[in-house]
């Protein structure tokens, strides 16, 4: 059969088999997800597909974490940051240090986690609406950011990336931000402070109705229960423990099966806080536990606290003012005014953290430029040598001659020229696997230079000739009528394989010669290794 080309979104061509295994984390079971993330990790890695390896990475470290598996969640985090090295986005790599950061909260290394949070808001930077990965990481970071109980920030993410979301995504988001306001919410309650809760507690009102009205026609989604038990948390703190409690019952069969996720925390709260506040102090004990137990488990301080707290209370309804309960009440609070007061302190310690990534990503940057072409942003001449000079044994490398380029620029200006060489750039870009180089040689030249393996030369030859196969078909297949109306662009490529760098440039230049005078559109591949 003929291979023909498939185009590539932005997650790789196993894109859909991604999104079975993230639907499974968001609102299945998040053991199967993180089993469907593994083999979709082994069956990207045997199709060459780079970028679903990355999501699937992704997915199943959120899904190990989310189960309490800490260790193998930042094993895939490390995973994950490896293969994004050599990304010029830098959003996965954004998300791997995230989720860096949360399996290191469960370890209780503080510092280190500020540190790789504001690593990664420097990472992600502000998201304009481009690239869905990069909204997608703005609101991980809300979550990262919403684990060492920055709020306040947690949410100004969640506002800003809110509104570049699809309608598909946009459930997600909301839950995202109904969280932040949620917790916020029970942390300012917790030491008092009413009427700053009450004005979270508006907006959440507000978000819970919205987010119910989008998932109207999936009742039986986390993010339509999430809905539900945020009304149902805003209902009690309006005081109204009778219509709560009524509500999360409604719920319980839908939270059961969703213990240990955020809805089945906020649910659980809500029913525990409303049977206390209805004297059934037995019931509400049990739930209290309950809460207790799973927030230590799944590293939710907030809702540990708030179980302290009621536990407290229920021992003061229970047996009284007596003068021991008292002063655990008060050392208590003292202690959680204290921490929330340290919040402002830790924004700082990131924010001092966030101008040192900044520092850091200028001066990469800066680097960067010397080796990259002005126009279209791949390699230059200087960063093929660089990696000539790197390569450990032999480099295969293709070499790419655009066809009849002189035509195009006197046919359809310059400037057409110039576009059809940056959408080029832009698809070998897209073709290549973490550790290539890609790097315009010059005029309409580019060099792709596979990432070497060591003794593997000469039985890398038909692979390297696929590639070069495909690359012919792929640049022949984009609609080049999007640039130009009437514009047909082809090239003709030559591939090679040498341990000596001047030689294989040599044996690329004649293989693409070769290519021209079979016609163009084709490739040409030498098998003999140099050097």
């Amino acid at each position: 059969m003929e291979r023909l080309p498939v185009p590539v979104g932005e997650f790789g061509v196993l894109d859909a088999l991604t999104d079975v295994a993230h639907g499974e984390f968001v609102d299945g079971d998040p053991w199967r997800a993180a089993e469907r993330a593994a083999a979709g990790v082994a069956l990207a890695d045997a199709a060459g597909d780079d970028r679903s390896a990355r999501f699937f990475l992704f997915i199943g470290g959120r899904a190990l974490f989310a189960v309490g598996q800490a260790e193998p969640a930042l094993q895939w985090a490390l995973e994950l940051e490896r293969r994004s090295a050599g990304d010029p986005e830098p959003y996965w790599r954004a998300k791997a240090v995230m989720l860096r950061a949360l399996a290191t909260r469960r370890e209780g290394r503080h510092h280190e986690v500020l540190e790789l949070v504001a690593r990664a808001w420097v990472l992600t930077g502000v998201p304009d609406g481009r690239r869905y990965n990069q909204t997608s990481a703005a609101v991980l970071l809300a979550e990262a950011l919403r684990t060492v109980e920055l709020y306040e920030q947690a949410d100004a993410v969640i506002r800003q990336a809110a509104p570049l979301i699809g309608d598909g995504a946009a459930p997600g988001v909301l839950v995202e931000g109904l969280r932040t306001l949620v917790e916020w919410a029970a942390g300012l309650q917790l030491i008092g402070r009413h009427e700053e809760a009450a004005r979270v507690l508006e907006r959440m009102a507000s978000q819970a109705l919205h987010l119910q009205r989008l998932t109207r026609r999936a009742p039986a989604s986390g993010a339509w229960t999430f809905a539900q038990v945020g009304l149902a948390w805003v209902e009690l703190a309006l005081g109204e423990p009778v219509t709560a409690l009524r509500h999360v019952e409604s719920l319980r069969a839908q939270v059961e099966r969703r213990r240990g996720r955020p809805e089945w925390f906020v649910a659980t709260a809500t029913r525990a806080l409303a049977l206390l506040a209805l004297g059934r102090l037995e019931e509400s004990e049990v739930h209290l536990h309950a809460l207790r137990a799973e927030a230590e488990t799944g590293l939710r301080d907030v809702w540990s606290t708030v179980a302290d707290d009621a536990l407290l209370a229920v021992a003061l309804r229970r047996h009284g003012d007596h003068p021991a309960v008292e002063h655990a009440a008060r050392m208590f609070r003292r202690a959680q005014d204290l921490l929330w007061a340290e919040r402002s302190e830790r924004f700082a310690a990131m924010l001092a953290q966030v101008q040192i990534h900044e520092l850091q990503v200028e001066s990469r940057r800066v680097a960067e430029l010397s080796v990259l072409d002005g126009l279209t942003g791949v390699g230059n001449r200087r960063a093929i040598q660089s990696f000539l000079d790197r390569a450990p044994g032999p480099v295969a490398a293709l070499f790419v001659d655009v066809d009849r380029f002189k035509e195009v620029n006197e046919t359809f200006s310059h400037v057409v020229g110039d576009d059809v060489l940056v959408r080029l750039a832009e698809e070998l870009r897209s073709s290549v696997r973490v550790g290539d180089l890609v790097a315009r040689y010059g005029g309409d030249e580019f060099v792709v230079l596979l990432d070497a393996t060591p003794g593997a030369a000469p039985d890398a030859v038909p692979d390297l000739d696929a590639r070069a196969a495909e690359l012919v078909a792929r640049v022949r297949a984009v609609p080049w009528e999007a640039v130009h109306p009437g514009l047909r662009v082809t090239i003709s490529v030559g591939a090679a394989v040498s341990t000596d760098g001047d030689a294989l440039l040599a044996e690329l230049s004649g293989a693409v010669l070769e290519a021209k005078r079979a016609g163009r559109d084709t490739q040409v591949t030498r098998a003999g290794v140099g050097g």
